[in-house]
């Protein structure tokens, strides 16, 4: 089974980042095609592990505590090595990830004004991000919409 890696470390500093990163696990975990074929890894700090306790056993959380950047590369690499981490999400991951022949997400589009129209006003709709510049962007990135 392939896994994930969502790193929270990076997100320390901004309780809003581990709150996003809680609700994209949420909806990765309510996929029936992800739950079949990943699992999902947390990497996340003592004091803030217990944002992503209410996930149970669906998750395998990691717990790091430590400042020295290069043990936390230490440990980053052998999650992605020896544990079969296949994706990472942040962009910390990306150049380390590369190491290992894992690929690094720095970047989750959101497509609402896609799929829920309803909650856009058509001027809304209509500007910048959300014109066609989306699709180019989405493409470029390897996504499917």
């Amino acid at each position: 089974m392939k896994k994930i890696l969502f790193n929270g470390l990076g997100n320390r500093g901004w309780i809003g980042g581990l709150y996003y990163l809680k609700n994209i696990i949420f909806s990765c975990l309510e996929s029936e095609k992800i739950k079949k074929e990943y699992r999902i890894v947390v990497l996340i700090d003592s004091a803030h592990a217990d944002i992503f306790t209410c996930f149970g056993n669906r998750i395998d959380l990691h717990i790091y505590d430590g400042t020295n950047k290069a043990k936390l590369a230490l440990y980053e690499m052998n999650l992605i090595w020896l544990h079969g981490v296949k994706y990472c999400y942040a962009l910390e991951l990306n150049k380390i990830g590369s190491l290992f022949a894992s690929r690094g997400i720095f970047w989750i589009p959101d497509f609402q004004h896609k799929t829920l129209p309803e909650f856009f006003q058509p001027e809304e709709l209509a500007q910048g991000r959300h014109g066609p510049e989306d699709d180019r962007t989405s493409e470029y990135a390897g996504i499917k919409q």
